[in-house]
């Protein structure tokens, strides 16, 4: 599942996955690494993105 929301104050943009495991997470990162190795995210974003790797409490 995925969701992109935007903070009323800021306007950032802010995206979350929520995956069905750390398995399925990480059998997919190659792919989507590669699906955006030449995306020119250094014109598209002002800095470095925050992440998150978020585990239930």
């Amino acid at each position: 599942m995925a969701h992109t929301t935007k903070d009323e104050d800021t306007n950032q943009l802010i995206g979350l996955a929520i995956w069905d495991s750390k398995e399925n997470w990480l059998a997919a990162r190659p792919a989507m690494i590669d699906a955006v190795k030449d995306d020119p995210f250094e014109e598209w974003e002002l800095k470095q993105p925050e992440v998150y790797h978020l585990v239930k409490v």
